[in-house]
């Protein structure tokens, strides 16, 4: 979560459709959490998901490269 320091030290406000605004409240209150608190969780589980599979599609590459040689 370190990746998330200047996001909490600059506020800002997103208008959020009703439906999801009301998913992420129930997440935030079954969770004992912020709704900011279950957004930055969702944000750092998708940049660390986009992150895997950037290392995982590297590698593969790399791998074919090797057996092409």
């Amino acid at each position: 979560m370190e990746d998330f320091t200047m996001a909490r030290a600059v506020p800002f406000a997103v208008a959020l459709p009703d439906d999801l605004r009301r998913q992420l409240d129930a997440i935030a209150e079954e969770e004992g959490v912020s709704r900011g608190s279950v957004i930055r969780q969702a944000l750092s589980a998708e940049l660390a998901r986009r992150n895997w599979l950037k290392s995982s599609r590297a590698g593969t590459a790399t791998k074919r490269n090797d057996d092409a040689a």
